[in-house]
């Protein structure tokens, strides 16, 4: 004879399993949750590799910084040319990581170059070579922005470190191997400067990118708020398309009524 406690305890074990229309609510639910918080954690991630790629921008900054100091106030003015190409190995001593070189959202093939010499960063070329007095405003001036497709070893002597002023095609020199025009750059388009390509330049960190300016100050900026271009006449001059001048950095004015926040000119 069965013991009637021993049922009691026997049914309470058992317990009542979930119906099928539970378990399609819970997976309903867990799909809805993840649709949800997917894009939060997909933000997160790209904010992480946004402030990783600044943190690179402000170290590149001290290490230039660091350099003019020894070199007399004097910028780094690159191994070949005038344009300030090879500018990465020399500032490399005072770097002292390739990595930093690297924007974490850099995603140039493989096919294109060696990965470990892959650089994500150019120098504004109407800067390098000047000394500190050569500059009119300092915080509102271009030193370095981000660039895609680009290699250099800089752990030594080099000659590609790229550098340009914002232009959809610099003019450059034979022995700087390509142009460093604005379909190079990972900017979006510069002052609303329309590349040559056919392609929509897409910055790294959409819609900004970062940028450093010569008093040592990094940025996230959108491209369209950047004035590319020649130095320009005067401090005061606004930027003028046609003759492909930058704005001055007292006007730091792109169009009438539209200023921007920083300038390729050093004056």
């Amino acid at each position: 004879m069965t013991n009637s406690g021993d049922c009691f305890e026997c049914k309470r074990s058992i317990g009542r399993g979930f119906t099928l229309i539970e378990l399609l609510t819970v997976i309903a639910i867990v799909t809805v949750l993840a649709g949800i918080l997917l894009p939060v954690f997909v933000q997160v991630r790209e904010r992480g590799r946004q402030t990783a790629c600044l943190s690179n921008t402000k170290q590149i900054g001290l290490a230039i910084c660091a350099y003019t100091q020894d070199y007399d106030e004097r910028l780094p003015s690159g191994t070949i040319g005038s344009l300030g190409q090879g500018w990465a190995g020399q500032a490399y001593p005072y770097v002292r990581s390739v990595n930093l070189y690297r924007c974490p959202d850099d995603g140039t093939s493989e096919a294109k170059g060696d990965p470990n010499l892959l650089i994500s960063y150019a120098v504004n070329c109407n800067a390098t070579g000047n000394t500190e007095a050569g500059f009119s405003a300092p915080a509102a001036t271009v030193l370095s922005f981000e660039v895609n497709d680009s290699f250099a070893d800089v752990t030594k002597a080099e000659t590609t470190s790229p550098t340009g002023r914002g232009l959809p095609k610099d003019n450059c020199p034979a022995e700087c191997g390509k142009p460093f025009g604005a379909d190079y750059y990972a900017t979006g388009n510069v002052g609303g400067v329309t590349p040559s390509l056919s392609t929509t330049l897409r910055p790294y960190h959409d819609p900004t990118s970062n940028y450093l300016a010569v008093d040592g100050h990094a940025k996230a900026l959108r491209g369209e708020s950047i004035s590319p271009g020649f130095n320009a006449l005067s401090p005061d001059a606004a930027q003028s398309p046609s003759a492909q001048t930058a704005a001055g950095t007292e006007s730091l004015q792109i169009a009438p009524g539209v200023r921007a926040a920083l300038t390729f000119s050093i004056q």
